[in-house]
This record gives C-alpha cells, sequence and structure tokens, in this order.
C-alpha cells in the first residue's frame, strides 16, 4: 500500500455504499483497487467500519434512541432483531411494555405533516436533551420538551409545547406526538412567532457573556464573597 497524497479521494457516499455492498460489480472492483493502493482512503474506510460497528453494538445494548425510518427498522428486523412496535395516535398516548426477548421498541407516531417541509425530532431522556432545544430556538425552530429538559423559561416565554415523559423503561407513556399534533395545527405565523420567542430567549439569556457574568456570582457564591445568584435553583 502506498502512503502518497491520495489525487482522487473515494467519497463519503461511495465509501457508504461501499460498506453497505450497494455499488455494482464495476463501481465495487474499482473501490477495492483503489482501496487496496491508497492508505488515506483506506484509513477513512477503517474509520467508517469502526462508526458502524459501534453503532450496531450500542443499538443491540439498548442505549441508541433515534428517529427512525421504515427502511431503517425493516434491516434491523431483517438482521433478526425483536421489534416491538406501538402505533401512538395524534393527540393521543399508550402505555407500552418491554419484554426481556425485545431488541428494538418502536413507537410510530402520528401527525398531521401534509404540507410539512421539514421536521427536526430529537430523542432523549437525559438533560443533554437542553443543548438540542437551545440550538433549535438558536434556529427560530418551534419546540416540543419535557419538564426534565430544565428550561422552565421556554415555556413562560411561549417558545415551547409542554410534553410529559416518561416513566421508566418498562412502562413508557408517549405523549409527543399530541405535541407535534399541537404544532402541526397551529398556522405558519405562530409556528414562526414560537420560533422568534426561542430566539430572543437565547439571545436575552444564553450567549456567552451572559452566561459568563452568571458562573461568576455562582463562583462568587460558592466562595462565599456573594449573594446566591438567582440562576441557582434549590
Amino acid at each position: 500500500m502506498t502512503t502518497t497524497r491520495c489525487s482522487a479521494a473515494l467519497d463519503d457516499a461511495t465509501l457508504e455504499a461501499w460498506w453497505l455492498g450497494e455499488l455494482d460489480a464495476g463501481a465495487a472492483l474499482r473501490a477495492d483497487e483503489h482501496l487496496l493502493g491508497c492508505a488515506a482512503c483506506a484509513q477513512r474506510a477503517q474509520a467508517l467500519v469502526a462508526i458502524a460497528h459501534g453503532v450496531h453494538d450500542a443499538t443491540r445494548a439498548g442505549a441508541v434512541r433515534a428517529v427512525a425510518g421504515d427502511a431503517l427498522l425493516e434491516r434491523l428486523a431483517a438482521s433478526g432483531l425483536r421489534l416491538r412496535e406501538y402505533r401512538v395516535p395524534w393527540n393521543g398516548s399508550v402505555n407500552c411494555t418491554v419484554a426481556p426477548d425485545d431488541d428494538v421498541m418502536v413507537a410510530r407516531l402520528q401527525a398531521p405533516l401534509a404540507g410539512v417541509t421539514r421536521l427536526d425530532a430529537v430523542v432523549t431522556r437525559s438533560v443533554d436533551g437542553a443543548m438540542s432545544v437551545l440550538e433549535a430556538w438558536a434556529c427560530g425552530l418551534p419546540v416540543l420538551m419535557t419538564e426534565e429538559c430544565h428550561l422552565p423559561e421556554g415555556f413562560a416565554a411561549g417558545a415551547a409545547v409542554r410534553i410529559g415523559g416518561g416513566e421508566g423503561m418498562g412502562h413508557l407513556k408517549f405523549e409527543i406526538s399530541g405535541g407535534m399534533g399541537l404544532v402541526m395545527a397551529m398556522s405558519d405565523e405562530e409556528r414562526a412567532v414560537m420560533g422568534r420567542r426561542g430566539r430572543e430567549l437565547v439571545e436575552e439569556r444564553f450567549v456567552w457573556p451572559k452566561v459568563a457574568r452568571q458562573m461568576r456570582t455562582v463562583y462568587e457564591w460558592v466562595l462565599g464573597t456573594g449573594p446566591k445568584p438567582e440562576c441557582v435553583r434549590m
């Protein structure tokens, strides 16, 4: 294998198709020959394979919660995984149970999406989800979130729709569909207003200078040189 710089690198889409076996015979042969002679592309291919194995292992371990389409679910079922599916009606909820031999639980959310050109969805059950909310607000997008995101100012400002959280992995209650229904029932102007409120909230409270000043007051309070700041909730 040579160590010279690659002058005709395989693009990411070609590497992905090569790994998935989706290239035709001629393209696959050309990709194999290139990878055998190009150290740089071979390293990228190895990284892609490592990521794929990592995602596979994390999914099998139940550590991945994500928005998925039919194509992915069909692949999971074809690979031998046991899928348990629940259909969540619009503006409704459903109680779910999980059996020991279930590998993947799927909630099919129903919402009126006719005419919708873009839908951003993030699934999380940790406080890290607050970062996704802040990113959506910064982009001026309407948001669905639970109280576990610890951003009550979003509800107060009218920048988010409140949805209920789960009750544990063995007995989940999904209310995402109802929240999506509320947002989809809004007019374009109402969704834009909600997005602008989120953007204004970020600019007012969550930009770096503001956060830095807040952290300074927190440190002063911890060191006993200042009062408890308003940003600390106890």
